[in-house]
């Protein structure tokens, strides 16, 4: 809020095209092109969260905790995605694809999780600061950026605890 970051700027730029927000699907999408567009989605919501809020509270947003556990909490599962879809890339390039397949089903399988987290914390936000009329555009958004994909979670974590069990030691 003191300017030194133009967030809100940001924000209120996104807000503004609300109506033609899509969730930036292409064809032909590269596994890691993939995960960096959920990622990406995923800080447009939090973006959109704070602008509702702001203009909402301004500067008592400070006071209200539930709504700024909601944008944490979207914050850390964004931020921690996007960290390890980067991670395993570099992984990738590193040893190659072969030897890490466990290492993208651990980043599926977060992703995976990880946009519920932000739909539902982000939901539970605007339903809490949204105003009359408004709801159903930030609704609407929240729910277009946390699409992904479908996911067999079940063989995903299956394959994670075999290779964990295999091994027999925590390495992740």
């Amino acid at each position: 809020m003191k300017g030194d970051f133009n967030l809100f700027g940001k924000a209120d730029e996104l807000y503004q095209s609300i109506s033609g927000l899509a969730d930036g699907k292409v064809a032909n999408e590269g596994y890691y092109a993939e995960k960096v567009r959920y990622t990406e989605n995923f800080k447009k919501a939090v973006l959109l969260v704070i602008h509702a809020a702001s203009k909402k509270f301004d500067k008592k947003m400070v006071e209200e905790q539930e709504v700024l556990n909601n944008l944490t909490n979207m914050i850390i599962a964004a931020y921690a995605g996007e960290s390890l879809a980067l991670r395993v890339q570099k992984m990738e390039s590193l040893k190659g694809a072969g030897s890490i397949s466990i290492y993208k089903d651990i980043l599926d399988v977060y992703l995976y999780d990880a946009a519920e987290k932000v739909r539902k914390e982000g939901l539970d936000a605007v339903y809490s600061i949204a105003a009359d009329g408004e709801e159903g555009s930030l609704v609407k958004a929240i729910e277009t950026l946390s699409n992904v994909s479908g996911l067999n979670v079940k063989a995903a974590r299956r394959r994670i605890a075999d290779k964990l069990i295999e091994d027999n030691a925590y390495k992740f």
